[in-house]
């Protein structure tokens, strides 16, 4: 009888701590550390095949104030956690965040249906037949039927809507293989090369792979592209001289430009021109967006030849 009254007491004394507790004042290691343990007694009771006890302390785990507490933190702080949910609600307040863990309960709680999209299997035969009709094959191997919000690859594209935006970038596989190709040009081929040979074999490729996505959303990309090799000719400075300080090393191949430090390049002197000669970094290339074509613009139409010269006017603007 006194077990019994004082678990009870130390359980309203837990549930109105909990309800004092701010969002500020949750000690989130402490909680890791408790959720951890609760995991770690949960995987050695089901290696002693005690399924009672595994229960048990799963039902410890998901009504525990820690638990519920990570969760909320894990939602709250990820990509999209200004965006709600398909209930429509939004965490992004302390008090929210309070509120969210109290209501993270398994009774009384039923799960909003997802939005569900149907897409009819007979649209793969009506391509089929639609191509059948011009001379042309639907191919199997090359063929994905996808949603939007999924996203899909295309020439080293990657097409997708976020948030209700289509937006275009380069692919991860796209990226992987540029990333793999500096990787053998400055650390497996070029290990006995100079850093002109270096920058005028890298040029080319960092140029060509530049431009051909300058003209959709790359920015951030670009950015992760020149970090990467940047940690890559850091290596390759570093391997060529194993006795010298890193202050000596940035010193000999890596000089300042504009606003920025870590541009690797050489000042050189021709005549009396003074010049430097540094590698071209992606985030340089400028971003172009193309101005979509009006739908009712007709080229053959003498009407609408004012606005197709204005449309070339700016396009070399841009250019020069």
């Amino acid at each position: 009888m006194k077990k019994q009254q004082r678990s009870k007491a130390k359980a309203e004394c837990a549930s109105s701590a909990e309800r004092n507790t701010t969002w500020k004042s949750i000690d989130f290691s402490k909680c890791e550390r408790k959720v951890r343990k609760l995991q770690v007694r949960i995987a050695k009771a089901h290696k002693e095949k005690r399924y009672n006890k595994v229960k048990a302390l799963q039902h410890l785990l998901v009504t525990s104030f820690e638990a519920k507490a990570l969760a909320v933190r894990k939602v709250t702080s990820n990509k999209g956690k200004r965006t709600a949910g398909v209930d429509h609600i939004k965490w992004d307040t302390d008090a929210n965040k309070i509120e969210a863990i109290r209501s993270l309960t398994r009774r009384g709680y039923k799960a909003l249906p997802l939005k569900r999209v149907n897409i009819p299997k007979e649209i793969k035969e009506m391509l089929t037949v639609f191509l059948k009709e011009r001379g042309l094959t639907l191919s199997d191997e090359k063929t994905l039927i996808t949603h939007i919000s999924d996203g899909f690859d295309f020439l080293g594209f990657n097409v997708r809507k976020y948030n209700g935006t289509l937006l275009i970038k380069p692919s991860k596989k796209s990226q992987k293989r540029f990333t793999d190709k500096l990787h053998e040009v400055v650390l497996t081929k070029g290990k006995a090369s100079s850093q002109q040979e270096l920058i005028e074999k890298l040029n080319p490729i960092i140029k060509g792979w530049g431009n051909y996505y300058s003209h959709v959303v790359s920015k951030e990309v670009f950015c992760r592209c020149d970090h990467i090799l940047i940690n890559q000719l850091k290596r390759w400075s570093y391997r060529r001289h194993t006795d010298k300080s890193r202050k000596w090393i940035r010193k000999k191949y890596f000089i300042r430009k504009g606003g920025r430090n870590w541009i690797f390049g050489f000042e050189y002197v021709c005549g009396e021109i003074k010049d430097k000669f540094t590698l071209q970094q992606l985030t340089e290339i400028p971003i172009k967006r193309h101005t979509k074509i009006r739908c009712e613009a007709n080229p053959f139409d003498p009407s609408w030849d004012e606005y197709f010269e204005r449309r070339k006017l700016k396009s070399a603007r841009q250019r020069a």
